[in-house]
């Protein structure tokens, strides 16, 4: 392969027939997921209703999370497992590549700056590499990598994925180590489900205690869990008040799997450590609390 082009944004070689014109990041080497809106496009809506879009895929279909309510979609996605990726022609990405020369020996590269926010939280999560941003206006990511889930044998499960969501006011007045443990429990069976997986047969906490988080306290439960059928995997729970607002509590659910193509567990506490405060801005509505 050619060594000779630069890091740097580019048009989209692969395009979705129809859609608006895209450029994507070439990190020196290959074609990665990032992907952003030409210069001077409006950003058009696109899926599902309240479902987000996913970048930096050729002509994918819509996300579905299996065994979860749409009300909770988007906290599902959150955290790896079920995401039905393929498309109507079960494109995966291109082979092409960029044209313009540079000089050889050109090193790859990150987008820089490249964060997953969300807006109307005024949180954004950060996109370490083999990862990419779960949808626009969102506060998620998920691994590159897809695999046909154990149980249903379709490419609908990912090695891994986070997102931030705000919790419902009902949960106001409890403590954050106390919603922490509590949530343990949904956010490994909504990750993991048995209809995917099989079902959970045993977990052990593996880490809890208070943390700093977007630059306050907050609280994190991580489980190791293993699945009847399938990988076994960390999924962590956090959940911390909001910068902006100290009545509003938000959790960061995360997982990753155990596997040779997995991301390290370790990017669970780059994702943690590296949320970043952005200005917030108007609610949209989209998102559903948990």
């Amino acid at each position: 392969m050619s060594t000779t082009t630069p890091p740097g944004w580019y048009p989209d070689p692969g395009p979705a027939p129809g859609a608006p014109p895209h450029e994507r990041w070439w990190d020196g080497h290959s074609w990665t997921g990032h992907t952003r809106p030409a210069a001077g496009t409006p950003v058009a809506a696109a899926g599902l209703p309240g479902a987000p879009v996913m970048p930096g895929r050729v002509r994918r279909g819509p996300l579905v999370a299996a065994g979860v309510g749409a009300a909770v979609l988007a906290a599902a996605l959150a955290v790896g497992g079920v995401l039905v990726l393929r498309g109507a022609d079960g494109a995966t990405g291109t082979d092409a590549r960029p044209t313009r020369p540079a000089p050889r020996g050109s090193e790859s590269a990150a987008p820089p700056g490249d964060v997953a926010q969300d807006p109307s939280l005024g949180i954004g999560l950060p996109v370490p590499g083999a990862w990419e941003r779960g949808g626009d206006g969102a506060a998620s990511v998920h691994s590159e990598v897809t695999y046909d889930c154990p149980v249903t044998e379709r490419p609908e499960c990912v090695r891994g994925g986070a997102s931030v969501q705000p919790l419902d006011k009902g949960w106001r007045g409890q403590e954050p180590r106390r919603i922490a443990q509590l949530l343990a429990v949904r956010n490994a069976e909504r990750a993991y489900p048995a209809s995917s997986y099989g079902g959970i047969v045993r977990h052990e906490v593996t880490a809890s205690g208070d943390v700093t988080i977007a630059g306050g306290p907050g609280y994190r439960v991580r489980w190791r869990i293993e699945n009847k059928s399938g990988p076994d995997a960390h999924v962590e729970t956090v959940v911390f008040r909001s910068p902006h607002d100290q009545r509003q509590l938000l959790t960061l659910f995360s997982s990753v799997d155990i596997a040779d193509d997995a991301p390290p567990a370790t990017d669970l506490d780059r994702l943690r450590d590296g949320i970043v405060v952005t200005a917030p801005g108007r609610e949209s509505g989209d998102h559903k609390s948990v």
